[in-house]
């Protein structure tokens, strides 16, 4: 089970505020519809549950995931939750389980943050569809969206650059049809006022093109990277490369013991 996760830092940069909007339509709207199918894809790691019994028949599994042969370390909260969907359990959404989180707070974070996340879902995404058989067809619309939705716009975006290169005359006409696209996105519910709609679609819509669409054709075409890449405390603790390589024969090992043998095996990060 996940909760409703908002960011603590929210008014600190205009970044911060569009996070905000995004972060209360992704668990508000769109974990809820998953969670009321009982398969929220992926259960927050700042913020989740889960029963110890599905925890420890995917235990092995989890500690010692790996990708095309490749160690793994990052985008765990989405293999764990897949692991525990495969074994034939629930997961769900609860809003009034309420927390907050620190989100980036720049631009350059930020895009970090998101080629971590995109690794982890391009990662998974086959497994993702694995679950699908036997589940609503809601599922795969949503997950076909969010697969399918960012190369074509991808491709919009492109071919609208090139129109505007052979036929300038067309631009107008062009941003006109932008303008109308956010327009359309305005009424995003009861949750969000006009005004803060208005901002959202503007706002997030061009970091959407700007930012997240290459983000993400990068993280496709960097799927092998396995860098964390948004840690911001200089105090935090970082494992060692050498415990790395021990996880695989740590998998056997109960959890508890597991968490003792990765602490002692951490130092300070660099700065």
């Amino acid at each position: 089970m996940t909760g409703n996760l908002r960011p603590s830092n929210a008014d600190t940069t205009w970044l911060t505020k569009l996070i905000d909007t995004r972060y209360k339509l992704l668990f508000e709207r769109e974990r809820a519809a998953q969670g009321f199918f009982g398969t929220v894809f992926c259960c927050a790691g700042p913020f989740s549950a889960y029963r110890r019994e599905a925890v420890m028949e995917v235990l092995a599994d989890y500690l010692g995931q790996r990708f095309l042969g490749g160690r793994r370390v990052c985008g765990d909260d989405l293999k764990l939750t897949n692991l525990v969907l495969a074994r034939g359990y629930r997961s769900e959404f609860e809003p009034n389980a309420k927390a907050a989180t620190d989100v980036p707070t720049t631009v350059r974070r930020f895009v970090r943050q998101q080629l971590r996340w995109n690794r982890s879902f391009y990662r998974e995404l086959p497994r993702m569809l694995r679950l699908l058989p036997g589940r609503s067809r809601y599922l795969s619309l949503d997950l076909a969206s969010r697969t399918l939705l960012p190369a074509l716009s991808a491709v919009v975006v492109g071919a609208t650059a090139a129109d505007a290169l052979v036929a300038p005359s067309g631009v107008p006409l062009g941003l006109g049809a932008l303008a109308l696209m956010a327009l359309v996105a305005l009424p995003l519910g009861p949750s969000l006022s006009k005004a803060a709609g208005r901002r959202f679609a503007i706002g997030y819509g061009l970091v959407f093109v700007g930012l997240l669409l290459p983000t993400r054709l990068w993280a496709a075409c960097t799927l092998f990277r396995n860098c964390w890449g948004t840690r911001e405390r200089k105090d935090y603790r970082r494992t060692c490369a050498s415990s790395l390589r021990a996880l695989a024969s740590a998998t056997t090992l109960p959890f508890c013991l597991y968490r003792r043998i990765a602490r002692s095996s951490s130092r300070p990060a660099s700065p």
